[in-house]
């Protein structure tokens, strides 16, 4: 999901994860495979709270976001009408949600 060229410049295996200072290393590691991984576990705690909270939880992560989009633009042809979007794409480091009201409490 979503990267592109590997490109030159690293110091290890861009395909081989890497810890080192307290941060991960890799290609995609955070552009985005980190906020797939905190989406799908957040994803994971609602599911086991469904009872504080209604709606339907959908999870959707689309590919082709970095070459013209098609992921994206399949989706918005389905004209989907969520109460709450979260967009983890880290630009400038910032997640996004875009929230309406979907607590039941």
């Amino acid at each position: 999901m979503d990267t592109v060229s590997v490109g030159g410049g690293w110091t290890n295996d861009p395909f081989y994860l890497t810890e080192r200072n307290g941060r991960l290393f890799g290609r995609g590691a955070c552009d985005a495979k980190g906020p797939i991984v905190a989406m799908v576990e957040a994803g994971r705690l609602l599911a086991s709270q469904r009872d504080l909270w209604r709606g339907t939880l959908v999870l959707m992560f689309v590919a082709d976001e970095e070459i013209n989009g098609g992921g994206s633009r399949a989706l918005a042809k389905q004209q989907p009408k969520p109460d709450l979007i979260v967009i983890g794409e880290p630009t400038n480091n910032a997640v996004y949600a875009l929230i309406k009201a979907v607590c039941a409490r």
